[in-house]
C-alpha cells in the first residue's frame, strides 16, 4: 500500500509542512496588499534590501531551530537516538533553507502576469514537495529508533493531518 498513510511518513510530512511554512509569516509581511499599486512601495535601497534578507533568513532559521528542538521534547529523543535524530534535523534545516531561498525568490519577483505568478507558486509548492519526500526518508530511521510508547506519542503528534487540524490530534467530533 502507499506509505504516505503510514504513521511515520504522517509525522514527517507534517514536519516539513510545519517548517516549511515557518516561511509563510515572512513572505505575508512583504508582499503588497491585494490590489495595491506596485508603485506604492517605498523605494529600498540595496543595503536595506539585503539586511532585511538576512534578517529573515535568520528569523526563519530560528523558527526551524526551535521546531527542530520543540519536536525532540515532544519525541522524548534519547542519547541512544540521537544519531538518526541528528540526521532528520540536518534534512528539517536543509529543506527550510530551501523553501526560504523559493519564497524569496518568489519575493523578489515583481509584476508577474497570472502564468508567471502560477509557475512561481508551483515553484514554491514543489520545493516543499521534494523536502517532503527527503524528511520522510530521514525521518523512518528516527521512527525505527523509537519505543512502542514513543511512536505511539508520535503518532498521536501527528494525527491531526487526516483532519485538517492543529490540535494535537483531536478527532473531529
Amino acid at each position: 500500500m502507499f506509505q504516505a498513510y503510514r504513521p511515520a511518513v504522517r509525522a514527517v510530512a507534517v514536519a516539513a509542512l510545519l517548517s516549511s511554512f515557518a516561511a509563510l509569516p515572512a513572505l505575508a509581511q512583504t508582499s503588497p496588499a491585494a490590489g495595491a499599486a506596485p508603485a506604492a512601495r517605498a523605494p529600498a535601497s540595496s543595503a536595506t534590501a539585503v539586511s532585511t534578507s538576512a534578517a529573515k533568513e535568520a528569523k526563519h532559521s530560528a523558527a526551524v531551530e526551535a521546531h527542530i528542538a520543540n519536536l525532540k521534547k515532544k519525541l522524548m529523543i534519547t542519547p541512544a537516538q540521537d544519531s538518526a535524530w541528528n540526521t532528520f534535523a540536518e534534512v528539517m534545516r536543509d529543506n527550510g533553507e530551501a523553501i526560504e531561498a523559493a519564497v524569496q525568490e518568489r519575493d523578489a519577483s515583481k509584476n508577474l502576469d497570472a502564468i508567471h505568478d502560477l509557475q512561481s507558486y508551483a515553484k514554491v509548492a514543489q520545493v516543499h514537495a521534494d523536502g517532503a519526500q527527503k524528511l520522510a526518508a530521514a525521518f523512518q530511521p528516527v521512527y525505527d529508533t523509537l519505543s512502542p510508547e514513543q511512536k505511539k506519542n508520535a503518532d498521536t503528534m501527528f494525527e491531526h493531518t487526516r483532519h485538517g487540524k492543529m490540535d494535537g490530534g483531536k478527532k473531529k467530533s
